[in-house]
């Protein structure tokens, strides 16, 4: 793996008002609420907790390169979620694609989601391209939703869903239950037949002592 993620640290609020002027990098959660931020209007902006963050790092030396963003939408488990590299030399290099399916990974695995939302935009080819791979199900266009440059411009809304997200690992999960069919079984069995011996004896034994509390009463 070419990279990690770890909390936000007090040097990357300085690195985000340069990586989200560039629309190439990618987008964080939030869109154009986050435009034109400083390095204060970013650390007041996480600080405030409506949306998370993650820095990306890289294995070899540490050096941080982008981050991922993800906030709760309305309904239950679901999540609207966000990226971006910053370091251009690190455009292309599947560094920003690892790192946004490591939180990807983290959510539902971690915090159970049933649904990750992504919103794209039209002109961001590298955006385009990840979704070009077929893991994504696009849900729709949004006409006009982007102004950048002095004019509109068009996004892309799409979706994974918990099912979406397992269906690939179908087999190479490890099995996650916690009752094995043979044993209980078994236990049935010789509950059955514990229950039409003397075990049925005592049970019907320790019916008949119990009375209704109104039966108790009257």
């Amino acid at each position: 793996m070419l990279v990690r993620l770890r909390p936000v640290s007090e040097d990357d609020y300085g690195r985000l008002p340069t990586w989200t002027r560039h629309s190439a990098a990618g987008v964080l959660v939030g869109g154009g609420q986050s435009d034109g931020l400083d390095a204060a209007g970013w650390r007041s902006a996480i600080e405030s907790g409506h949306t998370e963050y993650a820095a990306i790092e890289t294995r070899i030396d540490g050096e941080t390169i982008g981050m991922v963003s993800w906030r709760p939408l309305a309904h239950d488990r679901s999540f609207a979620v966000g990226a971006v590299v910053g370091d251009d030399q690190w455009w292309d290099s599947g560094a920003g694609l690892e790192g946004a399916l490591l939180l990807v990974d983290h959510l539902f695995q971690r915090e159970r989601a049933h649904r990750l939302e992504l919103l794209a935009a039209c002109y961001n080819r590298r955006s385009v391209a990840f979704l070009a791979k077929g893991d994504l199900v696009v849900d729709g266009v949004l006409r006009d939703y982007l102004y950048v440059d002095g004019g509109y411009h068009d996004a892309v809304i799409c979706s994974m869903n918990r099912e979406e997200y397992l269906a690939p690992l179908d087999g190479y999960l490890p099995s996650l239950r916690l009752i094995c069919d043979a044993d209980a079984d078994a236990a049935a069995g010789t509950l059955r037949r514990y229950l039409a011996g003397s075990g049925g004896d005592h049970l019907r034994g320790v019916l008949s002592d119990w009375r209704m509390p109104e039966a108790a009463h009257a």
